[in-house]
């Protein structure tokens, strides 16, 4: 997802018919994207989010250059609570690896 596009207006129109949004930036110089989730206020309770960029956590577990094509991959992650039934749903978005 384009970066400015997110910001400047999805967030916005999106906040206006009732989702909340979270978005994680990718890490490539130059080109302004990322990845987003929404999900609806007056169903769900955020009780936690994380941004990964798999890039950071690749680089303690890989050697250098093992890892390079999907270096840029970011995935976003909330724990969103059901406000009626108090079920707990965990879902993830990720970037795709080019």
């Amino acid at each position: 997802m384009d970066t400015p596009y997110y910001k400047e207006m999805l967030a916005d129109e999106m906040s206006l018919i009732g989702y909340h949004g979270l978005f994680a930036p990718k890490c490539i110089p130059g080109r302004p994207e990322g990845v987003a989730i929404f999900f609806k206020r007056d169903k769900f309770k955020m009780e936690e989010s994380k941004a990964c960029h798999v890039k950071e956590h690749a680089a303690g577990t890989f050697k250098q250059g093992e890892f390079p094509e999907c270096s840029d991959v970011v995935v976003v992650l909330a724990a969103l609570r059901h406000k009626i039934s108090n079920s707990l749903l965990v879902i993830g978005e990720n970037s795709e690896c080019i």
